[in-house]
């Protein structure tokens, strides 16, 4: 069944909803007579009608938002719809012309029309009213073959009795105060009753002035008083209400005037009630039906013929009628709560905090919390605070214990007032955490041994026993993991060109000597650099370029170093690369240089640990299922834990740990911290991400989150937090 959104365009002109009058109004789609409305709930209103004639039209629109938008369910050639009513949330039901019983169990979002008796056919329907969830009458009639009849039902509409079909104009409308006792009212000052439920109709006598008006609709505010309206529609157009104290079996006349006709009646509680008819005329009683006044709407016109009106409170109802006007009356203050139902936070393993925004809206307001693992929920928990009154928003929560983990739990707030019980929107939350080690509990503890003196060096470089003399010396090989050489640096370097750092060294040797063992490839050089400086500038800068093999054995290799000064060094830079450091984009995997015994000739000086028997080992965690810069330590240094930004700490809030990122600041350069997540698979929605943070900003500096949600390697969803907060 087709579906179609408009918007309800309310037309103010110069008059200010809440503040004045609480009325606006809107045309209907395609300006559809509009015969009834029914307010299920607060949110959920169906109204129905059509066109008569011309290809008559059934319409049928539902709204689940208080008014604000509504779908037109029908809206197609068929009889036009006359009444409806609802007996529950889901169940209801809609009479019309030609014999049209339609019925819903899905709160008016589809609509079902039974199969009736052909003699039916000819029968107009204009009324529906149910006692019960299984107790309803229809009545109406045929203006051809003038006869008026009554149908009944006992088992919720699947099967309809004639239980009364006489000579006589068409009834209107009925109303049964008990299943036994009941009333009906049509033309020409038709007053039927029933005290046998249906099987026995006795006409009442009325006081002759009115005892040929055409009776529209009726109401009972209990069991011996009731009003009924109406009135002749002619040129002298006569409105006539008449009141009952004894049940209905004799009435008073109220109203029985030249004045625009009337079409229904609706009373709110045993004092107030609306009135509404022809010519745009609206009156209310706050005395129980004694005095009527009228009520002005804005932008009302004689031109306006009202079929129907329904309040669901004092302060929330609709009148509808021709061409489509639907007035809606809503005073802000005093309703039925407003109810949100907000996405969970403090999640903890086994428990989880529920939140809700309330507004009770001017009444005493109780409220719960209903979760479960599906749509049934079962389970409640009365939140903190538990009651609310007033007319502003305030935030609930609750705090669920106890959980059961990797499960869906689906949960939604229930506010209840003296107008009606309304809920938020079903929310969920899952108890597994697809996020890998998202506690941050789990650490690797990853050890390496660094060579005393020597400032920076890769992670393919190692410690070695295969030595020349001693016990260790130093080996160096290609990185195919990180794609990156060997490197032993005693100095720094950012860009592989400018050097500081380096040891103390005064002495200006002719030479450099190592004993080294190496297999390079063909097309490949290992290089040695070699940089002299005195007072921070280079007199002498040597770099060596080594190829070929040493078939296993160690060689001693000799070379000349060049000065740029006559001037004596006080520092000296030494590295060596296992490639050629003006080829290093393109690495060959294959090659080995292992040093040891690093001397010089012209001096007795050498450099620190210039044979490679004195190790530190450095130690150091790595979290786990988290990727980020250097994770690995492919690059170390000799103040290494002055440079990690990714660290355990224990500052936490669940378990043993957290991490601590922390940005590096470096002699020409920062280092900022950042850890991601590889892709990993989620089993439901979810609509937010929570955790705890512990910003330390001592400058002006922002931290950041990010998420991305994919479907298919397509992006479907960010979010992103941010905060400047200090909280040290």
């Amino acid at each position: 069944m087709k579906k179609v959104v408009f918007l309800c365009f309310y037309f103010l002109r110069g008059f200010n909803i809440h503040s004045q009058t609480n009325w606006s109004s809107f045309v209907a789609y395609h300006a559809r007579n509009i015969n009834d409305v029914f307010i299920n709930d607060y949110n959920n209103i169906c109204l129905v009608g059509g066109n008569k004639f011309n290809d008559s039209i059934c319409s049928i629109f539902l709204s689940k938002d208080a008014g604000q938008t509504w779908q037109y369910i029908m809206d197609n050639i068929s009889p036009w719809a006359k009444s409806i009513t609802f007996t529950s949330s889901l169940n209801g039901y809609i009479v019309g012309d030609h014999g049209k019983i339609l019925k819903t169990t899905d709160g008016g979002e589809h609509w079902t029309a039974y199969a009736i008796d052909s003699q039916l056919r000819s029968y107009d329907f204009s009324s529906v009213f149910f006692i019960n969830s299984n107790i309803g009458f229809i009545v109406g009639g045929s203006t051809l073959i003038q006869h008026k009849i009554i149908l009944k039902t006992t088992d919720a509409g699947h099967n309809w009795n004639i239980i009364f079909d006489e000579l006589g104009k068409p009834f209107e409308a009925s109303y049964f105060i008990s299943e036994l006792e009941g009333l009906v009212v049509g033309q020409e000052g038709d007053v039927y009753k029933t005290t046998d439920g249906g099987i026995n109709w006795v006409k009442v006598q009325l006081p002759t002035q009115v005892s040929t008006r055409n009776f529209k609709s009726l109401y009972f505010i209990d069991n011996n008083v009731g009003i009924i309206v109406g009135g002749n529609f002619s040129n002298d157009s006569i409105q006539t209400i008449i009141k009952t104290t004894n049940g209905g079996d004799s009435w008073q006349i109220i109203k029985d005037e030249l004045a625009p006709m009337l079409n229904d009646v609706c009373f709110i509680n045993s004092n107030v009630a609306y009135a509404v008819g022809n010519n745009g005329v609206v009156l209310k009683t706050i005395d129980g039906g004694n005095n009527w006044s009228d009520v002005q709407l804005p932008n009302n016109t004689s031109s306006n013929s009202f079929n129907a009106v329904q309040f669901f409170n004092l302060d929330y109802g609709f009148i509808v009628g021709k061409y489509g006007v639907v007035y809606k009356f809503y005073n802000p203050i005093g309703q039925t709560p407003s109810s949100q139902t907000l996405a969970a936070t403090d999640f903890n393993i086994d428990s989880i905090t529920l939140n809700a925004k309330i507004n009770p809206n001017g009444y005493a307001t109780q409220l719960i919390f209903e979760y479960g693992f599906d749509q049934n929920y079962g389970q409640t928990i009365v939140p903190y605070p538990s009651v609310l009154n007033g007319n502003f928003d305030v935030n609930i929560q609750a705090k669920l214990h106890l959980l059961q983990p990797n499960m869906m739990y689906h949960y939604r707030v229930k506010a209840t007032n003296a107008m009606g019980t309304v809920y938020g929107q079903d929310r969920q939350f899952y108890t597994g955490n697809p996020i890998p080690n998202f506690s941050f509990e789990n650490w690797d503890s990853i050890s390496f041994e660094f060579p005393l003196f020597y400032e920076f060096i890769t992670s393919s470089v190692s410690k070695t026993t295969d030595a020349f003399t001693g016990n260790y010396a130093i080996q160096l090989i290609n990185d195919s993991v990180n794609n990156e050489p060997g490197v032993l640096l005693m100095g720094n370097s950012n860009d592989g060109v400018n050097f500081t750092g380096g040891v103390p060294f005064s002495s200006k040797p002719d030479s450099i000597q190592l004993q080294m063992k190496y297999s390079i490839h063909q097309n490949d050089t290992a290089t040695i650099l070699l940089i002299l400086k005195k007072m921070g500038s280079v007199i002498s800068r040597n770099v060596y370029k080594i190829t070929g093999t040493t078939n296993n054995q160690f060689q001693k290799n000799i070379f000349p170093i060049e000065y740029l000064s006559s001037e004596s060094p006080d520092t000296v830079v030494f590295g060596i690369v296992s490639a050629n450091i003006d080829q290093l984009s393109s690495l060959f995997y294959d090659n080995v240089i292992i040093v040891d015994n690093i001397e010089f000739t012209g001096t007795t000086d050498s450099i620190p640990n210039f044979d490679f028997e004195f190790w530190t080992t450095i130690q150091y965690p790595q979290l786990q299922s988290w990727d980020y810069q250097n994770k690995d330590f492919h690059k170390l240094s000799s103040n290494f834990f002055q440079s990690v930004n990714v660290l355990p700490s224990q500052v936490y809030h669940h378990g043993k740990y957290s991490v601590e990122l922390k940005n590096v600041l470096l002699s020409d350069d920062s280092l900022p911290a950042r850890i991601t997540t590889k892709k990993f698979p989620v089993f439901h929605k979810p609509y937010s991400l929570t955790g705890f943070c512990y910003p330390m900003n001592n400058l002006l500096d922002t931290f950041n989150i990010y998420i991305s949600l994919y479907r298919n390697d397509t992006v479907i969803a960010n979010g992103c937090y941010k905060t400047t907060m200090n909280s040290t």
